[in-house]
């Protein structure tokens, strides 16, 4: 739908009170996003987490060996 509208030339503008990812995330196909000063941003962004294995490898008899640079 938003699409269409700017397809069209016509800006689109999304306001909400509430933005989660999906929210967000379609939020983003608009032109402009507006929120209230109380508006509620439960937007996650990206993570990594690090497993070290190289004890628990050993213990099997095992070692983990880097390829590449």
């Amino acid at each position: 739908m938003m699409g269409r509208f700017r397809a069209r030339g016509k800006k689109v503008v999304v306001y909400s009170q509430y933005y989660d990812n999906i929210t967000y995330y379609v939020a983003a196909a608009a032109d402009t996003i507006l929120a209230p000063p109380p508006a509620a941003w439960s937007v996650t962004g990206l993570r990594a987490d690090l497993t070290f294995l190289k004890d628990a490898l050993a213990l099997a008899g095992l070692q983990a060996v880097q390829v590449g640079p």
